[in-house]
């Protein structure tokens, strides 16, 4: 039996495999703000599940994440080189955002560590690695003291040029443990030795901030299955893809800021290869956000820095996977200027959209669907939650409706065409801005509520095609079970390329893959890793560099590698300069062991019966701006091959799939509801 449960900000999703049975099930339950653990338990005992027969369990959260978010993380001390204290409080010259470039009134955020915090010890090194400064042992040790006195619970040390020689942060380390062993700590040169300080401080600082907690969850959470039984390592999702142990993952907890989202991704890989669509978009549409990423020719879309909220930059191997705060739960409201505003704010799942009856009063998303009739409010998760048709219309009208002397149902029409809007935004940055058309994608649309929404995106995008998997609501826990084991390394290595010495080059790769193979070994792999590396390059005065992919063996000459990297600065940009000079920044290896469990199809259940039309109901329909009758349908009892034209409903526990009439649909053999859009 093997396990994956993703934590989300409203609902906590289960996935169970059993593999004697052919057997998948699912299952939901309630999140929890105050103990994130609780609702994974809860799930396992009102599964009934002997955890002792459990062999793999994964795991996947956004803990990291919304601790930064919400500000709730460690008492935390920063411990820099002499001159460069105030690096988190300069930040980059970006002001961000359009909606902050014209907002006279705009703040620079704070720094997770204020500046009494931030240490400075004076020593030095140069961009080579050769000391210039001696560390000062026992200022360290004053400095150390001073921060225990401050009752801090975590430290980072960033020191300048670390990443070509360690050695003066790993004597801060050592003195750090013989005389404060109690705090946690994040060195740079373990969790990000790259180059630019700004940015890895800022992912030291990160690490550090989210490292008690995150590490006190996790330890939590293992202990208690332990408890029940569990005998196996419990597995943590990454912002890569990949995953990791729970005792990794507490050592380096920054690396799962992202982890519930990626899953939906590494899901979305397995669709393409399972369908044949080598292009997709891949949308997760939950309670509380939506996370958008792109496959193309079959693979990930990789970025090598990310941004948690604007003013603490990430720099690492990630999945590039974006995320605004568009859910079912996110609140409409009106600003200022009287627009209709969707987001970022959220009623999580306590107390939720005003329909859930728990106190809410705020009006959702999802109780604009309830109030157009896209969502049964006897059938929500199949009737496990009972949802209110009047308090959600009395919210939309209260909040919305009166205020914009709107009727209820063109109110709550406008807060789904406010969502739509965020939702395009969202996936034309992950493609358009990155000179990819969505008209050439396939888009996979999952999360409780992206079914809901996904005709209404392809529309404004015009998409032809939709692909909505078996469970969607479940599909980025299911994509935790289909992860690989997955560790990258990088390493900073500035030069001219037509001055490298391509076997140094070699020599260096041939060691992040064996640091890579030898943690594939401790985490029990025996199989023959995969193996992928890249270099970040730039021609010669440009501030940032692009990632290209080379062989294992990185390149035969000098001019393969020039000509790679001008292709795809041509591919990106529209141009290209051969004749300039080219310059390698970073050499990055990631080592995968794969997933055993590579086919999820053989648990789907293929139904014969024929009577699967429920009933009929009224829903507004967009384009007739009225409410028509829908056909409203079963999903797990449609027989596969059968077509349904819209417009019409397809229920099913975890989702709800709506179909407009311009619109029809064909459950593929593989159980996928394709959705194709009428021109």
């Amino acid at each position: 039996m093997q396990i994956s449960v993703d934590v989300g900000g409203t609902f906590t999703d289960f996935v169970i495999v059993d593999e004697e049975d052919n057997r998948l099930m699912i299952h939901k339950v309630s999140s929890s703000g105050t103990e994130p653990y609780k609702p994974v338990i809860d799930g396992l005992r009102e599964l009934n599940i002997d955890v002792s027969k459990v062999k793999k369990f994964v795991h996947g959260f956004t803990i990291a994440c919304n601790t930064i978010i919400q500000r709730r993380g460690a008492k935390v001390g920063l411990i820099t080189t002499k001159g460069f204290r105030d690096v988190l409080e300069i930040m980059r010259i970006t002001r961000g955002t359009a909606a902050t470039l014209y907002d006279s009134q705009w703040e620079k955020p704070k720094p997770l560590v204020p500046r009494p915090l931030r240490m400075e010890v004076d020593e030095r090194l140069n961009s080579t690695g050769k000391v210039l400064k001696e560390l000062d042992e026992e200022e360290v040790k004053k400095t150390v003291e001073y921060l225990k006195n401050q009752n801090v619970q975590s430290i980072a040390v960033s020191l300048l040029f670390s990443y070509t020689n360690p050695i003066h942060e790993r004597k801060i380390e050592s003195i750090i443990r013989e005389n404060f062993p109690e705090t946690c700590i994040s060195a740079s040169v373990d969790v990000q030795p790259e180059f630019r300080e700004y940015e890895r401080t800022s992912t030291v600082v990160a690490d550090a901030y989210v490292k008690p907690i995150v590490g006190k969850y996790l330890r939590k959470l293992h202990v208690t299955l332990e408890e029940l039984g569990y005998k196996h390592d419990l597995l943590i999702m990454k912002c890569d893809g990949g995953v990791m142990t729970a005792e990794v993952a507490s050592e380096y907890p920054i690396q799962t800021y992202l982890s519930g989202p990626v899953g939906g991704v590494v899901a979305g890989k397995f669709y393409s290869e399972l369908t044949g669509y080598r292009n997709l978009i891949t949308t997760d549409m939950g309670g509380t956000s939506f996370d958008v990423s792109l496959i193309r020719d079959g693979t990930l879309s990789y970025s090598s820095a990310g941004e948690v909220e604007q003013g603490v930059p990430i720099r690492m191997p990630m999945v590039d996977v974006r995320t605004i705060g568009a859910g079912g739960g996110s609140i409409a409201w009106i600003d200022l200027g009287g627009a209709l505003k969707v987001g970022p704010v959220s009623a999580g799942s306590d107390p939720g959209p005003a329909c859930y009856g728990k106190g809410g009063t705020e009006p959702t998303v999802t109780d604009a669907n309830v109030v157009l009739g896209r969502l049964d409010p006897n059938y929500f998760l199949g009737g496990k939650i009972k949802l209110s048709f009047d308090l959600a219309y009395r919210a939309i009208k209260h909040k919305i409706a009166d205020i914009t002397r709107m009727s209820v149902y063109e109110a709550a029409q406008g807060i789904l065409d406010v969502t739509t809007s965020n939702m395009v935004q969202a996936i034309r940055r992950i493609s358009v801005e990155k000179g990819y058309d969505p008209r050439e994608f396939v888009l996979l649309s999952f999360g409780g509520a992206g079914p809901l929404h996904a005709t209404a995106i392809a529309k404004e995008l015009d998409i032809g095609k939709i692909i909505v998997p078996p469970y969607p609501g479940a599909t980025s826990a299911m994509g935790l079970l289909l992860a690989d084991l997955r560790f990258d390394y990088v390493t900073s290595h500035l030069t001219k390329l037509e001055k490298s010495n391509l076997d140094a080059i070699r020599e260096i790769f041939g060691s992040m893959i064996e640091k890579g193979k030898e943690m594939l070994r401790r985490e029990g792999y025996s199989g023959t890793p995969l193996i992928f590396n890249s270099i970040d390059m730039r021609y010669e005065g440009q501030s940032y560099e692009i990632n290209i992919e080379i062989p294992k063996y990185v390149a035969t000459s000098i001019t393969e590698l020039q000509e790679k990297f001008d292709q795809e600065h041509n591919r990106l940009y529209g141009f290209s300069s051969p004749d300039a000079l080219h310059e390698i920044i970073n050499l990055r290896t990631s080592i995968v062991g794969k997933s055993k469990l590579t086919d999820m199809t053989k648990f789907i259940h293929k139904n014969t019966k024929r009577k699967f039309l429920k009933t009929q109901r009224e829903a507004y329909e967009e384009g007739s701006k009225d409410f028509l009758k829908h056909d409203v349908y079963e999903r797990h009892n449609i027989p596969f091959g059968t077509h349904i034209e819209g417009p019409a409903i397809i229920e099913q526990v975890d989702s709800t799939t709506y179909l407009p009439a311009e619109s029809s649909a064909f459950i593929d053999q593989f159980g996928d509801i394709a959705i194709s859009m009428k021109k």
